[in-house]
């Protein structure tokens, strides 16, 4: 099945990303209308800086 498949094979290759200095509600919103659960979050240089998920922006009262 897939699982024996490598994560290269299933990731998103062209993930939408939040930006460091973003609002966490604006975040939020993205991520409802796209459907998704998890966000890279990119400095503004565009290097990683960690991931978001909506656990973390509704732990936090985001929404």
């Amino acid at each position: 099945g897939f699982l024996d498949g490598l994560a290269s094979d299933v990731m998103t290759r062209t993930p939408k990303s939040a930006v460091s200095g973003e609002l966490a509600a604006a975040v939020l919103g993205r991520m409802e209308r796209h459907g998704i659960m998890a966000m890279p979050v990119l400095d503004e240089a565009g290097q990683l800086t960690g991931v978001i998920h909506l656990h973390d922006l509704m732990r936090a009262g985001a929404g």
